[in-house]
């Protein structure tokens, strides 16, 4: 096991991690089940990745590393996708290989890229729901008005999204729609604003705004930006663009 890991570019904390994360790894047979289906995670998450540590003056495999790949007769340096799945969620590598095959599917009709760091991303959030459960959130996207197309690009664009609760997605996207007037281009642009803090970010930052267009009515020109951009700017940005220009209580 501890040689098979290495060999798949997990060593020290790193094998320690997947290790603790999934002890049930130690049960499975490295030939007849881990091998097979970390080639079946490589061929859809690194395709490119056919030959991956190459000596450049004789040009024969000497070993394997998921950093490298060859094309046109040239070792490229390429970050492997598969690793860091494996790492978040060891448990797929116990999955049938039939779930990983639904998964893999699942990802595709989203419209998502073989290979795509995308692809990686919405692997990794489905590998860590069941079936039952991704269809209960995609629907959860539905229910807000999204077409099947957009889901796909919202989910495409954050998958994070997979993990946020129905309550949860449709306040925030109530008060984006209705209170900040937010369009819903701007919303399947940057899925992540469904995911904000609504009592940390989203209600403080409008009522700041507010206050800074009741300030005097040139304001209005003041606030160049669309309002999306305050949403997803940075705490420093947002307090030296907006906060600062404010009245200090006394």
């Amino acid at each position: 096991m501890v040689e098979f890991l290495e060999r798949i570019g997990f060593t020290g904390q790193k094998m320690h991690q997947v290790l603790t994360r999934s002890p049930c790894l130690f049960s499975l047979n490295v030939s007849r089940t881990l091998e097979p289906k970390v080639s079946f995670l490589q061929s859809v998450l690194d395709p490119c990745l056919g030959v991956v540590v190459s000596n450049p003056e004789s040009d024969k495999i000497v070993g394997t590393n998921l950093n490298f790949h060859k094309i046109a007769g040239k070792v490229i340096s390429r970050q492997s996708l598969t690793t860091p799945v494996i790492l978040n969620n060891p448990r797929v590598l116990s999955l049938s290989r039939n779930i990983l095959v639904g998964l893999v599917k699942d990802v595709e009709g989203m419209g998502i890229e073989k290979g795509s760091k995308a692809f990686a991303r919405a692997f990794l959030r489905l590998s860590k729901l069941n079936r039952d459960t991704v269809k209960v959130k995609l629907g959860n996207l539905r229910e807000l008005g999204f077409t099947e197309e957009e889901v796909g690009i919202l989910v495409k664009r954050y998958p994070q999204l997979l993990g946020a609760s129905r309550d949860k997605l449709r306040q925030n996207f109530m008060f984006l729609v209705e209170e900040w007037k937010l369009p819903r281009n701007a919303i399947l642009g940057n899925p992540a604003v469904l995911t904000y803090s609504f009592e940390k970010r989203l209600k403080p930052r409008l009522n700041a705004i507010r206050a800074f267009m009741m300030m005097n009515k040139s304001s209005e020109k003041a606030m160049s930006y669309p309002p999306g951009y305050y949403i997803t700017m940075s705490d420093g940005d947002f307090h030296l663009k907006v906060l600062s220009r404010l009245p200090v209580a006394t």
